[in-house]
């Protein structure tokens, strides 16, 4: 059981308020979400990063994973039968139980081309026929994106073929093919439920606050003066059939000027990528040209980044490839930079100026201008440019290239899920952005990568050859791995256990006053 809620809990949050939606949900809300949201799988918090339990996710909303074993998984490795635990209630006055039909109008909004969450390239190629639906979506709302009648009318009048509910207790998911990551890709937080309340609004509009339900140990009570998020307990959680949550505080803050937790590398889970350059290289920009992007590619020194760089995140070093160590597409033995590109290109750059963008953080700076003096050192000038969060995930996340005039995007990125995650760094760095570099080439090889599945061997192939192919042709320029940085101390709190679905963050719902006793955990 848990102990009662007391005080309050202040986190830092730079979050704009539809980023709230889980429709839209990106990383930096994720935080939020977990506090708020459940969905149909989910991870327990685990001290040890090496337990086996961190790593599996479980039944949340879904009384068990779907497996042959418990009928859930069919015998083509690709249809999952989920049932819903019983009890979970929305917030709503009178309360009101969360049933299959609210997970499958769950999908269906984050198909909504202006929700875009950070894992929708994987349910796109993943479930059956989504693809489609979210290709039918875009054209219904076309120019009326903001008309809530719209969203509404669509969804009214049309369906996911792989997503439907059997009763209000069960649905049926359907994958295009089998795939060895499924429920990792189920348990996205772009996935939770959504009730009826949702369709008075356009998924991700900030007004979401106003509408926002809650199956969480707590709930979002509005918005403070400052841009802060504030969260009050819900009072129809029951923590007897969470197995993933606890509640420990009477109130939540999160404000983008709280103070930050204290970090440190972690070097017990695989590297993540933490910094890369992903090139636009649509009509009428100057990468467009692939002699030029090679000379860029090959310009880029890894190890010069690096050394710049490790004064400001200690452990950092130069990448050679796109997918970090320690990961389940990288053993040691994949492609490389040098081996793909023994003889550098040359050719005349001088006269060419490339706009570099990159988030407005001090770690983002440093490693820009190590970027642009690689640059620089070739002929190739460069402007570099500083971008707010909310800019930075658009270009990254969604189909727009902002104002279109930039060259070379500054990003990082981390897996989600442990194992089986080689698609996990590769396909959403490959799709779905403006200007990305050959998009049909990586479509065929993507797909191809995907039929393979269901083999591991044959999957870790395939994926290599798309990996290969992006740094071959420069649609991805890896810059620098290393361990992740993760929550080690939280002002006020006792033991902080980061999280790897979180981005090693610490999970909100495991934290608990200093000095305070440890709430029993329950069993899953």
């Amino acid at each position: 059981m848990t102990t009662p809620a007391t005080g309050d809990l202040h986190l830092p949050a730079p979050l704009m308020p539809g980023d709230l939606d889980p429709a839209r949900s990106r990383p930096a809300a994720d935080v939020v979400n977990r506090m708020t949201t459940r969905t149909l799988f989910g991870y327990r918090a685990e001290p040890d990063q090496r337990d086996w339990r961190a790593v599996e996710p479980v039944g949340d909303l879904a009384m068990a994973v779907p497996s042959t074993y418990n009928a859930g998984l069919g015998a083509s490795l690709r249809s999952y039968v989920v049932h819903l635990r019983p009890g979970v209630r929305w917030d709503t006055e009178p309360p009101r139980g969360v049933t299959a039909h609210d997970v499958v109008r769950g999908f269906a909004r984050a198909c909504s081309p202006t929700a875009r969450p950070a894992g929708i390239e994987f349910l796109l190629s993943g479930v059956r026929g989504m693809r489609g639906y979210a290709d039918r979506y875009a054209g219904a709302v076309a120019g009326h994106e903001r008309d809530v009648a719209r969203h509404r009318a669509f969804r009214a009048t049309n369906a996911i073929p792989g997503v439907f509910a059997l009763d209000d207790e069960s649905l049926v998911i359907e994958f295009e093919r089998p795939a060895l990551d499924a429920v990792d890709i189920l348990a996205l937080p772009c996935l939770a439920p959504a009730p009826v309340e949702y369709d008075a609004i356009v998924p991700g509009d900030d007004d979401f606050v106003r509408y926002a339900r809650s199956t969480g140990p707590y709930r979002i009570a509005g918005l403070d003066p400052d841009g802060g998020v504030l969260l009050e307990p819900n009072p129809v959680w029951d923590p007897a059939i969470d197995p993933l949550r606890e509640r420990a505080f009477g109130g939540v803050t999160l404000r983008p000027g709280a103070p930050a937790p204290d970090v440190a590398p972690d070097t017990e889970v695989p590297e993540v990528l933490h910094a890369c350059l992903l090139p636009n290289a649509g009509p009428g920009r100057p990468l467009a040209d692939p002699a030029l992007l090679r000379l860029v590619a090959s310009a880029v020194a890894p190890e010069l980044v690096a050394a710049a760089a490790e004064a400001h995140l200690p452990g950092v070093r130069a990448a050679t490839r796109v997918v970090p160590p320690g990961n389940s597409g990288n053993p040691g033995d994949g492609p490389d930079r040098e081996r793909l590109d023994p003889d550098p290109p040359s050719g005349p750059a001088d006269g060419t100026t490339l706009v570099l963008v990159r988030p407005d953080t001090t770690f983002a700076s440093v490693v820009a201008d190590a970027v642009a003096g690689c640059l620089e050192r070739a002929g190739i000038r460069v402007t570099v440019r500083a971008i707010g969060a909310a800019a930075h995930a658009e270009l990254l996340y969604g189909d727009s290239d902002g104002d279109g005039e930039h060259d070379l995007l500054l990003t990082g990125w981390a897996a989600r899920w442990r194992h089986h995650n080689y698609r996990a760094y590769l396909q959403p760095l490959l799709t779905r952005r403006t200007g990305r570099v050959d998009g049909t080439v990586f479509d065929v090889l993507i797909d191809e990568a995907l039929d393979a599945d269901s083999d591991p061997r044959a999957a870790k192939a395939a994926w290599a050859r798309v990996e290969e192919a992006a740094m071959t042709r420069a649609a991805v320029i890896p810059l620098l791995h290393g361990p992740p940085l993760a929550a080690r101390r939280v002002p006020g709190m006792g033991q902080v256990t980061p999280m790897y679905s979180l981005g090693m963050a610490a999970d909100p719902v495991a934290l608990r006053p200093e000095g305070s006793p440890a709430a029993d955990r329950l069993p899953v």
